[in-house]
């Protein structure tokens, strides 16, 4: 993935300022800051939810265009996986049936997209045999979910507080399924979080604040031990999802 000079206004209000960043497969990046500050208008821009004012997203090699069917859609289904706070399943499906509805949407064969995603579910640790997902916990829902982004191999994984919602030993599970996605899948990972501990998995974690995307501030406690601090344009480790 590359954002290159991403702006994006709201009336008068700036809240991304010439934002660059390039994340290669195999990779991991955690974007930190405050509330409000704009982290989730910066994965709408990379989603192509959201236009952005100036600058370009480039998946793949491909400029992400912003639209919800044709084309821009199509592209973001096979190349984007998202995994949201809350996870944003079907409550009424299945957990597998959570998880093909996106290889159907695709345009998987139903038989290969019931393989993938029994797969995927299980070597995520989700129980087979689930009717429904009101037999699994808080925890296992969410690995339903990041079954479910990765259900078309994307080339990029984005996680959105993917632990906001997860008591600590359920959270550091989930922290391990997740960090080892881009060596496991040979996709990028970008988390937005406000969690330090979540940041420390990543292999590099940026700060956000008045839309300018930069280094950690010393006091946010992310240290050598976990993610490396770096400046955005640093050139990533392995190929760069362009």
């Amino acid at each position: 993935m590359q954002v290159r000079g991403v702006c994006l206004s709201y009336g008068e209000r700036e809240v991304l300022r010439g934002v660059d960043v390039v994340v290669g497969r195999g990779e991991s990046v955690a974007v930190m800051g405050r509330s409000g500050c704009g982290k989730s208008s910066l994965l709408s821009c990379v989603l192509g939810l959201v236009e952005p004012s100036a600058g370009e997203v480039l998946v793949n090699g491909e400029v992400v265009r912003c639209g919800v069917s044709g084309r821009a859609a199509r592209s973001r289904r096979e190349k984007i996986g998202m995994v949201f706070q809350s996870g944003e399943l079907f409550d009424d499906l299945s957990p597998v049936e959570n998880v093909l509805v996106v290889g159907l949407l695709a345009g998987q064969r139903p038989e290969r997209a019931r393989e993938r995603a029994e797969e995927l579910l299980g070597n995520l640790g989700v129980p087979q045999g689930a009717k429904s997902l009101g037999e699994l916990s808080g925890g296992e829902r969410q690995r339903v979910a990041v079954a479910r982004a990765l259900m078309n191999r994307p080339v990029l994984l984005l996680a959105d507080e993917p632990t906001g919602a997860l008591d600590p030993q359920t959270r550091d599970q989930m922290l391990e399924i997740l960090f080892e996605a881009p060596e496991r899948y040979g996709c990028a990972l970008v988390v937005v979080t406000h969690d330090p501990a979540v940041a420390a998995r990543a292999d590099r974690a940026f700060w956000l604040s008045d839309g300018v995307l930069g280094a950690l501030p010393a006091d946010v406690g992310v240290g050598p031990a976990g993610g490396a601090v770096a400046s955005a344009d640093e050139q990533p480790v392995g190929g760069a999802v362009r």
